[in-house]
């Protein structure tokens, strides 16, 4: 997952990954708890999302970013499947 739409600058290995293997993963987001992503913008490490902001799940095919969905965080509990 990633803040923003903005195309990854580094490759799959260089982020932190969604482990959920076969099926379902499932993340929970409420306002009083931030949620804690990759930050598209560079080659390691994340940041954190809140209200307002835009996470987006990527899947990494050859050389190239897929996006495979998207949500905007609200003020609200919201829970993102994938």
């Amino acid at each position: 997952m990633f803040k923003g739409t903005s195309t990854p600058v580094g490759n799959g290995t260089m982020y932190f990954q969604l482990m959920g293997g076969m099926g379902d993963y499932e993340e929970n987001w409420g306002p009083s708890s931030p949620i804690s992503v990759n930050d598209p913008t560079k080659q390691t490490g994340t940041t954190t999302c809140g209200v307002g902001d835009t996470l987006v799940v990527r899947t990494r095919s050859g050389n190239s970013w897929q996006m495979a969905g998207q949500i905007v965080l609200r003020a609200e509990n919201q829970t993102l499947r994938v």
